[in-house]
C-alpha cells in the first residue's frame, strides 16, 4: 500500500482506543462550508465598514442624501411586489400610484427579483431593514460569487479573494448608494451567471444551461440595465472563445447547450417582458443622453477617497449627473493588478486575451459618445455608443458612464488571474507565505482606493398622521404635494391609493402628463414649481379636479422640502385653494378636501 493511501485508511479508521469516528470537523466537506462561511463573514465585515454608518441604523435609515436620492421608493417596489404577489396581481402593473390610471411598471426600475427575495423576511423584518439586508447580501454575494468563479478557473478560491473586492466594492458602488440607485449596485448575479457560462462551454451537464438561463432571467428582472452589461460580458466570451476555441465552443453538443439556455431565457424573460412593455413603449420616451466618461476620472484616484486631495471630485461635479453618474474610477491598484496578469503569459493566456479585450470595451463604452479628458471634449470623432444610443432599447436613454461595470468585472478576474500566476510561482518556491502577506496587502490596497468615506444615511421617520389615514374608511385617495421617492415609502404606511407618483422618471413624466389639463391639480401633483396659470387660481375649478381623482387629504412633507417651498404651498392650499387644515406635526402637513 503506498503512503497516500496508507494515510487515507488511517483517517477513515476509527480513533485507537475510542471507538468513535473522527470529528466532525476534521470532515474535508465540513472544512470546506467552514471555508465558503469565512469568506463571506470577510465580505460581510467589509461591507459593514464601506457603508457605516448604515449598520448602526438598520431599521430607520437607508443610504443616500435625503434631498438628493431615489432610494425610498426602492422600498415602495418591495413593498408593491410583496401586495402584489399576496393578491395574486401581476406585479409590473398597478393601480395604487398615477389614479386612475393602469400604470405598466415594465420601465419602472421594479427590482422584481430582490422584491422576490424580501417576501419571507419583510413580515419580520419590516421594509426598512428588509432593503438593508438584500443591500448587504448583494455586497457579500457578489464576492462569493468572484471566489466561486476565479475557483473554477484557476482551481483556488482564494486568489478571488481580491477579485470580490474589485467588482464587489468598487466607487461606482458607493456613489450610485449615495444616489439611491439601488436597482443598479446590485451585480451578484454577474459572476454566477458567468460561472455557468463556463460550465456550458466546458462541461456536458444538462442542468448547467437551465442554471444560467433562471440566472440570466433572474438578472433581468432584478434591473434590465445591469442585465444589459451582464449580457455584454457574456457575448464577448462567447466571441473569445469562438475565435480561441473554436472546435469546442461551436461544438454540435456545447452549441446544443447554447440554444437550450436561450430558448429558455426568451420563455422566462425576453418574451414575456417584451409582451409586457409593447403596449407601453413609445418614441415620446426616447432621449438623447450627452455625458460622457471622463478619462480623467477613469484612470485617476477615486474623487470620494477621503485619503486623496484631489481635482477629481471638483470635476465630478461639473459634469452631467454629477457625482451619481462619474464615480467611475478604475482605481490604480486594481489596474497595476490586471496588467501583472500578463507578465507570466504563458498561464490562462485566453483568458487574460479576452478579459483585456473586456475591459478595453467597457472603457471605450463607458466614455459615451465622444472621447473627454479633464471636461475637453473631441467632438470629430464618434465612439461606438454614438451609435449604439441610436437603437431600439438603448435610445430611451441609457447612461454610458454605467457600462464601466463591464471594466470592473474584468479587470477583477485579471487582478485574480495575477494571483494565481503568483499563488503557483511562490508555492513552487516554497514561499507560499509570501504569497498570502501579498494578497492579504493587494486586497487592503485596493479596499484603501476605493473607500469611499463615511457613507451618507436617510433617516426614514413616518408621521403617525399617516397611520390615522390608513385606518380611515371610505373609498378615496391621497395626493402628497410636490411629491418625492420618501413619498412612495409614507404610502407603504398609510397604503391609500395617490394621485401623482414617485415612480422612475421616465414612467412619472409619461403618467404625470394625465393632470396637465386640471386646475391646481396640475400644480400640486408635480414635483416642479410650474407657473401658476389663472384657473390655477380659480377655488372651485381646483376643488372639483380633486374631487374628479377622489382627493380626501392633500399633504406636504416637511422634512424633505425647504421652508420657502413648504410655505409657498401651505399659502396655496390653505389660503388660496381654502382647503381645511387636517393634522400638522414636524414632519407633515395634512390638507382635508371637504
Amino acid at each position: 500500500m503506498s503512503r497516500t493511501s496508507k494515510r487515507e485508511a488511517r483517517e477513515m479508521a476509527p480513533e485507537q482506543g475510542s471507538g468513535q469516528q473522527r470529528p466532525f470537523y476534521r470532515n474535508k466537506k465540513f472544512q470546506n462550508i467552514g471555508l465558503w462561511v469565512l469568506i463571506g463573514i470577510f465580505y460581510l465585515v467589509l461591507a459593514v465598514f464601506f457603508t457605516w454608518p448604515l449598520a448602526s441604523n438598520l431599521s430607520s435609515s437607508i443610504i443616500g442624501q435625503s434631498d438628493f436620492t431615489d432610494g425610498p421608493f426602492f422600498l415602495w417596489n418591495l413593498w408593491w411586489v410583496k401586495e402584489a404577489i399576496f393578491s395574486l396581481k401581476n406585479p409590473f402593473f398597478t393601480d395604487f400610484v398615477y389614479f386612475p390610471a393602469h400604470v405598466n411598471l415594465t420601465m419602472h426600475t421594479l427590482t422584481l427579483t430582490s422584491g422576490l427575495l424580501s417576501l419571507p423576511i419583510q413580515e419580520w423584518l419590516g421594509l426598512v431593514k428588509s432593503l438593508n439586508m438584500i443591500l448587504f447580501f448583494s455586497m457579500v454575494a457578489t464576492g462569493l460569487g468572484m471566489v466561486a468563479l476565479m475557483k473554477y478557473l484557476t482551481g483556488n478560491r482564494f486568489i478571488g479573494m481580491v477579485s470580490g473586492v474589485v467588482f464587489g466594492f468598487s466607487p461606482y458602488l458607493f456613489s450610485h448608494l449615495q444616489a439611491g440607485h439601488f436597482n443598479l449596485t446590485m451585480l451578484w448575479l454577474i459572476p454566477l451567471t458567468v460561472l455557468f457560462f463556463y460550465k456550458i462551454l466546458r462541461e456536458k451537464k444538462i442542468y448547467n444551461p437551465i442554471v444560467f438561463a433562471i440566472l440570466v432571467a433572474l438578472q433581468s428582472y432584478l434591473d434590465l440595465q445591469v442585465a444589459v452589461f451582464n449580457i455584454f460580458i457574456l457575448v464577448i466570451l462567447l466571441v473569445g472563445y469562438g475565435v480561441l476555441e473554436a472546435k469546442n465552443t461551436f461544438s454540435r453538443h456545447t452549441l446544443l447547450r447554447l440554444v437550450l439556455a436561450l430558448a429558455l431565457y426568451l420563455g422566462l424573460f425576453a418574451l414575456p417582458y417584451y409582451l409586457l412593455i409593447k403596449g407601453f413603449w413609445s418614441g415620446s420616451m426616447a432621449s438623447e443622453i450627452y455625458n460622457n466618461g471622463d478619462l480623467k476620472i477613469i484612470f485617476g484616484l477615486n474623487p470620494l477617497s477621503p485619503y486623496f486631495a484631489n481635482e477629481n471630485l471638483k470635476l465630478t461635479l461639473r459634469l452631467i449627473g454629477s457625482y451619481r453618474e462619474n464615480v467611475i474610477s478604475l482605481g490604480f491598484a486594481a489596474m497595476a493588478l490586471s496588467i501583472l496578469a500578463f507578465i507570466a503569459v504563458k498561464r490562462n493566456l485566453k483568458e487574460k486575451i479576452i478579459y483585456l479585450i473586456m475591459a478595453i470595451a467597457g472603457v471605450v463604452l463607458a466614455m459615451g459618445p465622444y472621447i473627454q479628458f479633464d471636461q475637453k471634449v473631441i467632438y470629430g470623432f464618434h465612439l461606438p455608443f454614438f451609435y449604439l444610443a441610436k437603437l431600439p432599447f438603448f435610445d430611451a436613454g441609457i447612461v454610458p458612464t454605467r457600462f464601466i461595470v463591464i471594466a470592473y468585472f474584468a479587470i477583477a478576474v485579471l487582478a485574480g488571474l495575477t494571483f494565481f500566476d503568483l499563488w503557483v510561482f511562490t508555492k513552487r518556491k516554497k514561499l507560499l507565505w509570501l504569497g498570502v502577506i501579498l494578497m492579504v496587502l493587494a486586497t487592503a490596497l485596493v479596499s484603501f482606493e476605493y473607500y469611499c468615506g463615511q457613507m451618507k444615511t436617510d433617516s426614514l421617520s413616518v408621521s403617525p398622521i399617516f397611520e390615522e389615514i390608513k385606518n380611515m374608511p371610505g373609498d378615496f385617495t391621497v395626493l402628497p404635494a410636490i411629491s418625492t421617492a420618501r413619498d412612495g415609502y409614507y404610502q407603504t404606511v398609510h397604503q391609500k391609493k395617490v394621485v401623482s407618483g414617485y415612480l422612475g422618471r421616465r414612467v412619472h413624466d409619461y403618467y404625470e402628463a394625465q393632470y396637465a389639463n386640471e386646475p391646481g391639480l396640475r400644480r400640486l401633483a408635480s414635483d416642479r414649481l410650474d407657473p401658476m396659470q389663472e384657473d390655477d387660481l380659480n377655488r372651485d375649478k381646483v376643488i372639483a379636479a380633486l374631487l374628479k381623482y377622489k382627493v380626501k387629504y392633500v399633504y406636504i412633507d416637511k422634512t424633505n422640502h425647504k421652508t420657502d417651498v413648504v410655505e409657498h404651498f401651505r399659502n396655496y392650499i390653505g389660503s388660496t385653494i381654502e382647503l381645511h387644515a387636517y393634522r400638522e406635526d414636524k414632519g407633515v402637513l395634512v390638507f382635508e378636501v371637504n
